[in-house]
């Protein structure tokens, strides 16, 4: 393989701006492209695929990157015949046109690591791409002057013939915008969170000698209002709209349902539904995952969907939407649908539940996340070794989301993924433990109680339990799991929390109310804290441990029976 290197002359600051352009670019011509399958007349959708290639082709000229100028200009020869008319985009075309936008963002890819001292490797199918597109190209039309990739000229190279000049109001939007590095984002929302934490110490020090009443509080209370404000904008600067992962998942449908061979629609909604930068990227891999899945496991074939009574085509929808402090994420597919009874018994042949086990419904469905479980019947590329959905789970919970199931046999499945707006600013409930104060975020918790004596009992084998409104739960002391001394009056409060697939309840001392905190990672010198995600500094100075509800209910399996949990 070929490998990839810059021209000695070189601008390492306008090729760094190049970049990112051109994977802007590279995600503008994609988008369009993926609409032209499904309307191959949209006039302006070509006119942005053509724009974006040729606006590449202009300024790798500049830079002298022959390889991108010669594909950007093959792939823009043929865009300029379906523009003009002469062609339609279906078929060989469509494929020829998003192989070559592969090709070109491996190429960008490449250029970005060369630029950076790291070893850099021509696409091997580069040549194959450029014969495919050059035939395409000149199919009905005589052989006149060789199609060959001019290195542009300063005057031509980024402007296309026949295209108007930019208005004032296009420069002035574009002005509008200034491009940031992450890592120095992401500096400046630590620094804010840490202004928030010294904030927060001071207004606790100043409650305690002289109180908020005096003309100096005040001017306390008027900065910690202002600091918030700092804060709620910091965080804004890191949400970004859902757009480029709905745009990956419509790629991932695209070459799923073309692998295997099945037609299918793709539906989404809420694609500027905004996020935490960190919390979209994390998302990436497991919706890839749950993709596949739909189309490979939830779609039927087109005879079988016809023999239903169902359209030859399957839909995959996937929409976005926010609600309180959360961001809802919601892929379905109008398939098969799972088969509880199926999954029990897949899960017992392959010894991963007893065969006397006895699961409810919900319980059955969420056996798909057990590690090495899959109901297909042979191995594929895409699905059949049990490796993936227990992944997704992990990953979803790991950024301190949930995820849930519906399904109808023979009408479909939906998957459910609640995530948090954002990592570093956590909604919690604040409670005490003996003379420990811990977090337990409020998008874990169920209700809070304060029950009865006789609706808290201990069953044989199982240890203490809680009856409330109709339910039997397992309750756990939050003292005993983090070995607190547990106090003298006992505790009797109970916060429930839904952890997977089952509900628990935990018992506290005390509730010391709701609050917002700066999430901080512990580090790795203390070595795995089960049931601990993080920490976070509390507004009188000390350090509060922040619950990891998943966690928790893991750590319990690890006590033994007569130990824990007990009357």
């Amino acid at each position: 393989m070929a490998s990839l290197t810059l021209p000695a002359d070189t601008d390492m600051e306008l090729l760094s701006e190049f970049l990112v352009e051109a994977a802007e670019q590279v995600a503008t011509a994609e988008t369009n492209l993926l609409a032209l399958e499904q309307r191959p007349d949209d006039a302006a959708a070509i006119g942005a695929v053509f724009r974006a290639f040729h606006t590449i082709k202009g300024v790798a000229g500049f830079l002298g990157l022959d390889a991108l100028v010669s594909l950007a200009h093959k792939a823009e020869s043929l865009l300029s015949r379906i523009r003009a008319g002469e062609m339609t985009f279906a078929g060989e075309r469509a494929n020829a046109c998003i192989a070559a936008l592969d090709g070109l963002r491996l190429l960008v890819e490449a250029t970005g690591a060369a630029a950076q001292g790291r070893p850099a490797e021509l696409p091997g199918d580069l040549e194959a791409i450029e014969t495919r597109l050059l035939v395409l190209t000149l199919e009905d039309q005589p052989l006149a002057a060789p199609l060959v990739a001019a290195r542009p000229s300063t005057q031509e190279a980024a402007i296309e013939p026949g295209t108007p000049a930019a208005s004032p109001n296009a420069a002035a939007a574009a002005d509008a915008w200034v491009r940031v590095r992450t890592d120095r984002l992401d500096r400046m929302v630590d620094m804010v969170s840490e202004l928030v934490i010294a904030s927060s110490i001071v207004m606790q020090g100043m409650q305690r000698s002289t109180g908020l009443d005096t003309g100096f509080g005040r001017d306390i209370e008027q900065q910690i209002g202002i600091v918030r404000q700092l804060q709620s904008l910091a965080m804004s600067l890191r949400m970004v709209p859902l757009k480029q992962l709905f745009q990956r998942a419509h790629r991932v449908v695209r070459d799923t349902a073309h692998r295997v061979r099945r037609p299918v629609e793709f539906v989404s909604s809420g694609e500027e539904t905004e996020l935490d930068r960190n919390v979209v990227e994390a998302l990436g891999d497991p919706l890839v995952h749950m993709l596949r899945n739909a189309i490979d496991h939830g779609l039927e074939s087109p005879e079988v969907r016809l023999a239903a009574g169902k359209p030859e085509a399957g839909t995959v929808r996937l929409a976005a939407y926010q609600e309180g402090g959360a961001v809802i994420v919601e892929l379905s597919d109008d398939g098969r649908g799972m088969d509880p009874e199926r999954i029990r018994a897949k899960a017992v042949s392959r010894g991963l539940i007893a065969a006397d086990a006895v699961l409810s419904e919900k319980e059955s469905l969420e056996l798909i996340f057990l590690p090495g479980f899959s109901t297909a019947e042979t191995v594929t590329d895409l699905s059949g070794r049990g490796v993936g959905m227990d992944v997704v789970r992990r990953n979803v919970e790991t950024l301190k989301g949930r995820v849930e199931i519906r399904s109808v046999v023979g009408q479909g499945s939906t998957f459910t993924i609640t995530l948090p707006l954002t990592l570093a600013i956590l909604d919690g409930m604040l409670v005490r433990s003996g003379e420990q104060r811990y977090v337990i975020p409020t998008s874990s918790i169920e209700t809070v109680a304060q029950p009865a004596a006789g609706d808290l009992f201990t069953l044989w084998g199982r240890g203490e339990m809680l009856r409330l409104r109709e339910r039997v739960l397992p309750v756990y002391r939050l003292s005993r799991l983090f070995g607190n001394p547990e106090s003298a009056e006992g505790a009797r409060l109970v916060v429930i929390l839904r952890a997977g697939s089952e509900p628990y309840a935990l018992q506290v001392d005390e509730l010391l109310g709701q609050q917002q905190v700066v999430a901080k990672s512990i580090g790795t010198d203390l070595g795995p804290l089960d049931g601990v995600s993080g920490a976070a500094i509390l507004g009188d100075g000390r350090v509060g441990l922040i619950v990891d509800p998943v966690g928790l209910a893991e750590l319990v399996r690890t006590f033994p029976s007569t130990e824990y949990p007990c009357a």
